[in-house]
């Protein structure tokens, strides 16, 4: 499972099947590569200025396997 989150709130997660979604995402080629790990996104709004951005990837069984922090 992924979850995409803006200033710890999350805003998107994973559909099981690779594809992202949320209220705040365009409907366009948001998706994640699950072998790869490639996460693609796009949001309808840009963050406020000095927003973090991150996505946290859970695998089966609740494992934690990474966090990603992302900038500008």
């Amino acid at each position: 499972t992924i979850n995409i989150f803006v200033n710890d709130n999350v805003i998107a997660t994973d559909n099981g099947n690779g594809k992202i979604v949320g209220e705040t995402i365009l409907q366009c080629d948001n998706s994640i590569n699950y072998n790869s790990g490639k996460l693609t996104f796009a949001l309808v709004t840009a963050p406020a200025v000095n927003s973090t951005i991150t996505a946290s990837y859970m695998a089966k069984f609740s494992e934690i396997i990474g966090t990603l922090a992302l900038m500008d």
